[in-house]
């Protein structure tokens, strides 16, 4: 989805214009406490953004800071101040603040009902209709967990259906004639830079914080990318045999034209309370052109969701 800063309801204060941006020289113990030091940040985000300071957001950052020790966290501070709003470590930040969320086995309802009904039903199918192929689409996936948490199941379910073997690493490779793929799609062509390079932090912005015991087998060590580096995070790095099924495209909803076509599933989570009146049908239009005949669609809006089975032509009705 498109990583726009929105607020809820008790903080949506009139935005400023964002005034221009001047770098600031490294100020040395400039603060005395974590909060003062957040307020120094939030006057940097409504400097660059015109985004107004707010308790909530300034909570946000304090949860994400509060166990840095002071000195690193004002070294950090200073660093981003005298970085412009274009900057990428800046956008993350910003992006990370906005109501949009994502992580790894969000929905796990959702998710368990995909791997152990779902699944097996487009393996079957495929298997008696000769492809041997299953495609997946996840639209408004963001950074790209949502398309992982697709690949790892399906990779789980082709295994268990037989058509995947264990190598000695425990990677799960897909047996000829087999071919799985999932197509990650957004708007904002940055979020799809992160999902396809596939690294991702334990720090605040909460890739991992649903994560299971079971789904650490998909991910391996990983360095900090420069431009997502945050003072005490550690990172992860999809493994290659699951990332390989998975690629992004860039696609705007209400543009009617899906990224891809002749998918076995396509999932929606999250997206459509983004859409007024005139961008509801089209964003369907697209969603439609998506699907095989028969296909499954899943629509999902604020943790409660819909799943069922259309031909083309009924869900574009």
């Amino acid at each position: 989805m498109p990583q726009k800063i929105s607020q809820n309801n008790d903080e949506k204060a009139a935005s400023t214009p964002p005034r221009p941006f001047e770098p600031r020289l490294k100020i040395v113990s400039r603060v005395a406490t974590h909060a003062e030091t957040i307020r120094f940040i939030m006057d940097e985000i409504e400097m660059r953004y015109g985004i107004v300071p707010s308790a909530s957001l300034s909570a946000k950052l304090l949860k994400a800071f509060e166990h840095l020790p002071l000195a690193e966290f004002d070294e950090w501070a200073d660093h981003m101040s005298n970085l412009s709003a274009a900057d990428p470590q800046w956008l993350n930040l910003v992006a990370g603040l906005s109501t949009q969320e994502t992580y790894f086995n969000r929905h796990p309802g959702l998710l368990n009902r995909l791997r152990n009904k779902i699944f097996p039903e487009l393996i079957e199918r495929a298997e008696k209709d000769g492809s041997y192929q299953v495609r997946i689409l996840a639209v408004g996936c963001a950074t790209g967990e949502e398309a992982y948490d697709l690949s790892f199941l399906l990779l789980e379910a082709l295994h268990e259906a037989g058509h995947a073997t264990l190598d000695a690493g425990g990677a799960i490779v897909v047996q000829p004639p087999w071919s799985i793929e999932v197509i990650g799609s957004d708007v904002s062509r940055q979020a799809m830079e992160i999902g396809a390079a596939a690294i991702y932090s334990d720090h605040w912005l909460g890739s991992f914080q649903g994560i299971n015991q079971k789904m650490w087998r998909f991910f391996e060590g990983a360095q900090a990318p420069r431009e997502d580096w945050v003072p005490g995070a550690r990172y992860w790095q999809v493994k290659h045999f699951a990332r390989r099924h998975v690629r992004f495209q860039h696609c705007n909803p209400i543009a009617g034209v899906p990224p891809v076509t002749d998918c076995d599933l396509t999932v929606c989570r999250d997206i459509m309370a983004y859409f007024d009146g005139e961008g509801w049908p089209k964003a369907q239009q697209m969603l439609a052109g998506s699907l095989k005949p028969g296909a499954v669609l899943v629509l999902a809006e604020a943790g409660n969701w819909k799943l069922e089975t259309h031909r083309q032509r009924e869900i574009a009705s």
